[in-house]
């Protein structure tokens, strides 16, 4: 069982961004949440009926779960990187426990944690590289997997 730091490049509510978010230390994975995709989502959830406040922290929870998903039974402890997260934490675990222990019924509470990711953190230098472009992430996200995660069903076309 791992330990893994998760931090973010480009913010998920900032639609004018890719976004990258990277988990590093024993294992090291980094996702792209390209901004046509997360304009897509955010239109999505507002015809939804979801406040424009709670946009963002859904779409960086839908991008958290897709990041751990496929790796959250090899994970012991997950630390979030506090600076995106403001005073969601509770709302952001909330969604991840509830999404990841489809995978993972025995994922406790204690196991999600929120802290200051420095920039010394593998994490940090994994986003930030992808985000550049210095490398390429390991998965672009699609509109499909976000929408899926977020439960929502249609695609709006533009």
């Amino acid at each position: 069982m791992r330990d893994v730091e998760i931090d973010q490049s480009g913010r998920t509510d900032v639609l004018t961004v890719d976004t990258v978010l990277a988990l590093s230390n024993s294992l090291k994975v980094s996702i792209l949440i390209p901004k046509a995709v997360k304009q897509e989502c955010y239109h999505a959830l507002k015809a939804s009926g979801i406040r424009k406040s709670r946009i963002g922290v859904r779409m960086l929870t839908a991008g958290l779960v897709v990041l751990l998903h496929p790796h959250v039974g090899e994970i012991h402890t997950i630390i979030i990187d506090l600076e995106y997260v403001g005073g969601a934490t509770g709302d952001i675990k909330g969604e991840l426990l509830q999404n990841l222990r489809q995978r993972t019924p025995a994922l406790r509470n204690d196991q999600i944690v929120f802290g200051q990711i420095g920039k010394k953190s593998g994490a940090h230098t994994l986003a930030l590289q992808t985000y550049r472009g210095v490398r390429q992430p390991d998965r672009r996200v699609t509109t499909r997997e976000m929408l899926d995660v977020l439960g929502i069903g249609a695609v709006r076309k533009s």
